[in-house]
């Protein structure tokens, strides 16, 4: 149970580090000269500790930098925290796996050795597990949160947080590898140096590695019992095996004769392998630089091995979607057809499936010689294809496999009656008792079937085996009684013997249908190893979508099979019953969430430019319509042509409406997901973007002069207006509250252009992602500003303002409620900001002010470090005389043309 509970906690560490790293604020990168200018001071790698004194002195004495590492300490501490939390976490796992196995070699568990804990079924599962979770920290460490972030991570949390008691370690494990996931170049005895830095003991490693090269230890040859599928079978261990050699790079090295063993059994058919949720790697490229595992693989990679399963692998495409197109066929997959073709469904599904786990990975292989000779005769389409249907077949086959399960008590117990009333009836025939057959008395008979309908009656379908031996007896005897002279000239006696054999048969069916079949289909149709590839064929599922939106239905079966994903990183946790149990599956739920709105996201997108045809129809000048129309001017009013495209473009949105609204309410994980809230959510999502698009592609002002500014103004405001009519015109037709979204979206945009902007002048930033108005279902894009000044649009509005109304050109009366210039002409007033309001609506005003309070208090600021470092003593007397001859400051002073001009 200890061992459990740290394998558990593993799977959650993993599940943290892909949250994370999904979230590592850009500055830490450095990427470009302007952020390596402003924060290259303070943000440091592990070089800091060798002059920590010089670099803190040299900003603590300048204010200006050592404001602004209060404000990036401000802003990022608590993420800090969190990677820091995340670093220590994966140091204190691999110390209590080595602490548990110290542990039972010292004893400390009774009854518990080293030996025994590698021969149990759990114990060797468990104990692989630990260290290959391990390993896999450290791998995806490496390639989600690159090494000199993380040391600038550490070094940021050293300098604000100081030492604690496990940095230095936490430090040593973390530190940079020299891997960059972004270069090509991979450093000298990488991984395994990385992976030797905190190890698990080597005699474990030993342990656990000749232990998997000589099982199957999750025992999936009992699910995949074909030759054939050997590899597929062993994939999970053979991930397993790839991670664990690296602690034991010597047997990489070496052992030629165990490497040949490995390969044989593991890789005698495929180098590229998914060793974690979709993270693909191809073995050719990972293990070159070890001799014995490069040699071992070599026949695997042979040129005329890799056509001879490629074109294997291409004939058994073209075989499947042959197959699957029949079996898919309304009518033909029932209830009947399942009971007795389970094993051969099964064994269908099987074939599909490592057809396409070979296919999708291989299409990964690194070498370019290889991906042509794999890419001959097997299209990315064809794939997809072969995916979606067996998907389909894998829906329908579960879906009636558990509606058999279901009804499975009340199907034996009304096939068994009938059965027993059948044979009953047979016994009461041959009494001679009954009307119209006293001719036909038998005792014999009349006692053997009256004793065999006993025996039916003692039948139970709780034990299978029992149950079906003993109706196949039966039946048997039912076959062999029809050759008795009393039955065989008896037409209606034999009827009755065919419908109990008939019974007793379904009885037979019936009582084969087990949980078990549902557990092999569970096994034969894992997807998690597609779980990142499975991106590359969006393209094709938008294609798809695009010309049939029906096709939805069928990506629905594809969504419930991705949700495979799931089972293995929660298996173990609930196994344990810990508390991340929640977290671990919010957070892979929400990844598959977030592809299935990817994939339909591709419906708005249409809809929206469907819309744009819509907005070009709508922003037709009509004619206007006389109190008399003559008949032959009729059509000429009537623009049959524009409606027609109007009613044909409202059509097409409502096709792709339905298509979506079609699927079914699915559970992905722990989160249902509503089609009728994806398609809102996904509109929402392209409404914000097209917004936004439109306000910054726009809301430029390059020239500097109010003509342009209002030009713009104008633009935005009949750009958003044609937008929005559109948009509550096709509401109706797609069954939203369309008004209502538009207002709550382009307030959501505003508010978060303001926040954006006021950033600048906040001490704790608030990251894009932290924002109170981001949401993952429909994200605020950030675009890159246009200018030196402003983040957003809104930003470039407040000061094109300001430079249109500045005081030193121009003077603002309030009679008039405007800012005239010398000549007396008014170049802002009521009629700008009535523009203004229209464009950008009350939201884009309280955006503006709140953004001018915040230049104020920034100007008040700077004038009040000014004031305290530049103003002395004697300045300090000059003021309250300055202010008795500028004084009355409503008007004009007696003396202003003495005062300014001197």
């Amino acid at each position: 149970s200890n061992l459990l509970g740290v394998v558990s906690r593993g799977s959650a560490i993993i599940a943290e580090l892909l949250r994370l790293s999904d979230h590592i604020p850009p500055v830490f990168y450095l990427s470009t000269k302007a952020e390596q200018a402003k924060y290259g001071a303070i943000l440091h790698d592990f070089s800091y500790l060798r002059n920590a004194e010089v670099i803190e002195s040299r900003v603590s004495a300048d204010a200006d930098l050592a404001d602004l590492d209060e404000e990036f300490k401000e802003s990022n501490m608590e993420l800090l925290t969190r990677f820091y939390k995340l670093f220590d976490s994966i140091h204190r796992y691999i110390s209590d796996v080595n602490r548990f196995l110290a542990d039972v070699e010292e004893g400390v568990y009774i009854q518990l050795r080293l030996d025994d804990l590698v021969s149990s079924p759990s114990g060797k599962q468990l104990l692989s597990e630990g260290i290959y979770l391990y390993g896999l920290m450290l791998t995806l460490l490496d390639n989600r949160i690159e090494g000199p972030v993380r040391e600038r991570m550490l070094i940021s949390y050293y300098r604000y947080k100081g030492s604690s008691e496990n940095l230095t370690k936490v430090s040593n494990l973390c530190r940079s590898s020299g891997y960059l996931p972004s270069s090509a170049k991979r450093p000298a005895n990488y991984p395994e140096d990385l992976f030797a830095r905190v190890a698990p003991p080597q005699h474990v490693v030993l342990m656990v590695v000749n232990r998997l090269r000589s099982d199957d230890i999750y025992n999936q040859m009992a699910q995949w019992p074909s030759p054939d599928h050997r590899c597929t079978a062993l994939a999970s261990q053979a991930a397993i095996l790839y991670i664990v050699l690296f602690f034991v790079p010597s047997v990489l090295h070496k052992e030629s004769a165990m490497m040949r063993e490995i390969v044989d059994k593991h890789f005698s058919d495929n180098w590229v392998i998914s060793f974690y949720m979709g993270f693909v790697v191809d073995l050719s490229v990972m293990w070159e630089p070890y001799k014995a595992a490069h040699t071992a693989l070599k026949n695997t990679l042979d040129p005329a091995q890799v056509k001879e399963i490629h074109l294997k692998q291409v004939t058994k495409v073209d075989e499947m979607l042959e197959e699957l197109a029949v079996l898919l066929q309304d009518g033909v997959v029932t209830d009947d057809y399942v009971l007795d073709n389970t094993p051969k469904l099964l064994s269908t599904l099987r074939q599909c499936n490592v057809v396409l786990r070979w296919t999708m990975l291989h299409r990964n292989a690194r070498s370019k010689k290889v991906r042509d000779v794999l890419s001959v005769g097997l299209s990315p389409d064809k794939l997809l294809r072969l995916l979606l249907k067996t998907a389909q077949l894998e829906f329908k086959l579960s879906e009636l496999l558990k509606s058999l399960l279901a009804t499975k008590q009340a199907r034996w117990n009304a096939a068994k009656k009938e059965c027993h009333e059948r044979i009953s009836e047979l016994a009461m025939y041959f009494s001679g008792d009954q009307v119209l057959t006293r001719g036909t008395k038998d005792a014999r008979l009349q006692a053997w079937f009256s004793n065999l309908a006993g025996e039916v009656e003692k039948l139970s379908h709780e034990d299978a085996t029992v149950a079906g031996r003993k109706m196949q007896q039966l039946s048997a005897a039912l076959q062999d009684v029809e050759e008795f002279h009393q039955v065989e000239t008896n037409s209606h006696v034999k009827h009755f013997l065919q419908d109990a054999r008939a019974l007793l048969k379904q009885m037979v069916r019936t009582v084969n249908v087990k949980e078990g079949m549902l557990v092999t289909l569970a096994a034969v149709s894992d997807l998690s190893f597609a779980f990142d590839i499975i991106s590359d064929y969006v393209d094709l599922m938008h294609a798809l979508i695009r010309t049939d939106p029906s096709s939805v239905l069928l990506l629905r079966a594809t969504f419930l099979k991705l949700a495979s994903v799931l089972d293995l990183p929660l298996v173990r946790i609930m196994q344990a019953g810990s508390d991340d149990l929640s977290s671990v599956a919010e957070y892979y739920s929400s990844q598959l969430v977030a592809f299935v709105r990817q994939v339909l996201e591709v419906v708005p997108v249409n809809v929206f430019l469907i819309l744009n045809d819509i907005i070009a129809l709508q922003a037709k000048a009509q004619l206007e319509i006389p109190s008399k129309i003559d008949k032959a001017t009729l059509a000429q009013y009537a623009l049959l042509d524009d409606r027609y495209a109007l009613a044909k473009a409202t059509h097409q949105v409502s096709v792709f409406a339905e298509g979506v609204l079609a699927m079914e309410r699915t559970l992905m994980g722990v989160v249902e997901v509503d089609p009728k809230q994806l398609l809102t959510e996904g509109i929402c999502k392209e409404l914000v973007r097209q917004i936004t698009m439109s306000l910054h592609g726009i809301l430029i002002f390059p020239t500097g002069k109010i003509a342009d500014f209002e030009r713009r103004l104008e633009e935005v405001r009949k750009n958003l207006d044609a937008f929005r009519r559109s948009f509550e015109y096709i509401s109706d037709y797609i069954n939203i509250f369309g008004l209502k979204i538009w207002q709550e979206q382009l307030t959501r945009i505003v508010n978060f252009a303001v926040e954006q902007e006021c950033n600048v002048f906040l001490k704790k930033k608030i990251h894009a992602f932290e924002s109170a108005f981001q949401s993952e279902a429909v994200p605020l894009p950030l675009l890159p500003p246009t200018d030196d000044q402003s983040v957003t649009f809104i930003g470039r509005v407040t000061r094109e303002l300001l430079l249109q109304t500045d005081p030193s050109r121009l003077l603002y009366l309030e009679a008039h409620a405007g800012w005239f210039d010398r000549a007396g002409k008014d170049l802002v007033g009521i009629r700008t900001l009535s523009l203004l309001h229209q464009a950008i609506g009350t939201a884009g005003l309280r955006g503006i002010d709140q953004t001018l309070s915040f230049l104020i208090l920034s100007q008040l600021r700077s004038l009040l470090r000014f004031y305290r470092r530049q103003v002395g003593e004697g300045l300090k007397m000059l003021f309250p005389d300055l202010q008795a001859e500028l004084n009355p400051s409503s008007t004009l002073p007696n003396n202003a043309a003495l005062l300014y001009q001197g």
